[in-house]
């Protein structure tokens, strides 16, 4: 079964219906680009200080673990306190 072709009638009214379509684009993007302008939010580099509070965070918890971790390498290396399934 072919193709079914538009007629003359359809093709005027596509034109049209595309042509109103691409004006109430056309007007749109205007309207959205001066909104866009006008209401762009300054953004300070220095209110990002809760991402330097977790680093801080982050990093002294990092170093309590290590300095955990070397006390106790030290405590069972010289056999200050030992644990019967730990052997160096």
């Amino acid at each position: 079964m072919g193709k079914k072709k538009k007629t003359r009638e359809e093709k005027i009214l596509s034109q049209e219906r595309h042509a109103h379509a691409a004006v109430v684009y056309s007007l749109h993007s205007v309207e959205n680009t001066s909104k866009q302008n006008q209401t762009t939010p300054f953004i300070r580099k220095d209110s990002y200080i809760y991402v330097l509070l977790d680093i801080k965070k982050t990093f002294l918890i990092s170093l309590f673990l290590i300095g955990i971790e070397v006390l106790l390498f030290v405590l069972l290396t010289q056999h200050i306190m030992k644990f019967p399934f730990v052997t160096y």
